[in-house]
């Protein structure tokens, strides 16, 4: 009766046009006598019952169906459906089919299968449109212009541990030049600081080639950042933004400002930790920083703790060996943590402490130990800014990775003059991963790269290391 046998049909059965006058939404609010259409796709079928199951984007809805009305639809048709309603039962008086399927998937194994079968799946999507239309009226609230830079660029960062991805740039005269992906829109914020701009905030496709697509459920090639940046303020303005902003997003997604998280209850309404990064490694791996701001000390203590390093490892690399194997795990529980004051060697676009010389004005934001943004008062001295990137351009080469010019236009910028400003970048799709109680981001993104692409052998690489943000890295 309606598992009709599938068969190959003319253009006509795949009409361009319905007359759907009610979601099925709508229908069960005001149910209509007579003359409601309705349309969405078969999801069960009972041919000794009599009946079906009917789905749009609003809800469900069950029909009584006769043999008449539905004489070859099945399970996964989408279809146009003439009802009436009396004494609480819906009847089917007219079935059209108006798109053929070839069935629904027993066993989904891509994002899409999965909110097909499932409509609790498609309740991510939702939320996560209302999540960044929060973000949208929270900056608008504060003051802040949103601004849309490229994600097409000349010239990539300079940092050495982010690969970025490369293209050829071509013309309709077959002239080309080499282009990449963006890993961060921060030089296009930059430059309109020092064109005027005050208040600027961005929500940015971010590229970034080489992140593993196993294991830690924290990357996708292809992410969603978030920056924001005030001129004449600091990293402690930015700190008081991430705070509200946070609390702002927790209040819209649960009406509360707690949530939980891999089993854990957050409360937002007391105040953050804030933790300086010497004090941290004090407090959870018994390392007096301040005594180990030279490779050698540092050098000695990684191998006191087991490690056993390179005899070339730089100091960045010896530092986050006891980071993320002592400090980062227990950053962030019960209450979020920011993490400032960085070593010097670690933020080279911050800028230098003026109470701590050995220390930059660095933060990031940890809950639960997952890091969720990174932020500085942003260093604005051309000629100390260029030094950094030299210095990281070298370390490029030493590490064999492809070596890529300065952006000048990026030094004139500060030379013609920034303000004092403070910016941060922070991963919105691990912020939603946080605030929903996700597994990974790809349960909180749409389509995730590991669903789609495979490598040569038609494995998914890992890859590992000690390698972490040095910058303004996610």
């Amino acid at each position: 009766m309606i598992l009709g046998k599938y068969k190959k049909e003319s253009a006509g059965s795949f009409p361009g046009r319905t007359a759907r006058t009610h979601t099925v939404a709508a229908f069960l609010r005001k149910p209509a006598r007579q003359g409601a259409v309705l349309a969405g796709r078969i999801v069960v079928a009972s041919p000794r019952r009599g009946n079906l199951r009917l789905r749009d984007e609003s809800g469900e809805i069950t029909l009584t169906v006769s043999s008449e009305p539905a004489p070859n639809a099945r399970i996964g048709d989408i279809v146009e459906v003439a009802v009436s309603s009396a004494d609480g039962t819906v009847r089917a008086e007219r079935l059209t089919v108006l798109t053929r399927s070839s069935g629904l998937p027993e066993h989904p194994s891509r994002q899409w299968e999965s909110m097909l079968t499932d409509p609790s799946g498609r309740e991510m999507v939702r939320k996560r449109a209302e999540f960044f239309s929060g973000i949208r009226e929270f900056f608008r609230r504060q003051g802040f212009l949103e601004v849309d830079p490229p994600a097409l660029l000349a010239f990539p960062g300079m940092e050495p541990y982010l690969d970025p991805f490369e293209l050829r740039l071509r013309d309709d005269q077959g002239r080309s030049v080499r282009a990449f992906l963006s890993t961060s829109p921060e030089y296009a914020a930059k430059k309109l600081l020092a064109a005027g701009f005050e208040k600027l905030f961005m929500l940015s496709r971010t590229f970034r080639n080489g992140e593993p697509l196993i294991a830690s459920g924290m990357h996708n090639p292809e992410f969603t950042m978030l920056e924001w940046y005030r001129a004449y303020a600091s990293y402690l303005e930015i700190m008081d933004d991430a705070e509200a902003l946070v609390r702002w997003l927790c209040r819209r997604i649960h009406g509360t400002e707690a949530f939980r998280f891999r089993g854990e209850t957050f409360d937002l309404r007391g105040p953050w930790e804030r933790l300086s990064v010497a004090d941290a490694f004090w407090k959870y791996a018994a390392v007096d920083l301040d005594a180990a701001l030279d490779r050698r000390a540092l050098l000695r203590i990684v191998r006191e703790k087991g490690h056993r390093p390179k005899d070339d490892e730089r100091y960045e690399d010896l530092f986050f060996r006891i980071f993320l194997s002592e400090v980062e795990p227990a950053l962030g529980h019960g209450r979020p943590t920011i993490l400032y004051d960085y070593p010097l060697a670690l933020a080279a676009m911050a800028k230098t402490s003026e109470d701590e010389p050995v220390h930059a004005e660095r933060f990031e934001i940890y809950i639960g130990g997952v890091e969720l943004g990174n932020a500085f008062t942003e260093l604005n001295d051309p000629t100390e800014q260029k030094r950094r990137l030299e210095e990281e351009r070298a370390l490029r080469r030493k590490l064999k990775k492809t070596d890529y010019p300065i952006d000048q236009d990026f030094i004139r910028v500060l030379e013609t003059g920034m303000p004092p400003s403070g910016g941060i970048a922070l991963g919105v799709d691990r912020l939603l991963m946080v605030l929903l109680d996700a597994r990974s981001i790809e349960e909180v993104i749409l389509f995730p790269a590991r669903e789609q692409f495979n490598f040569e052998d038609g494995s998914t690489r890992l890859t590992t290391g000690v390698a972490k943000a040095r910058h303004r890295h996610l």
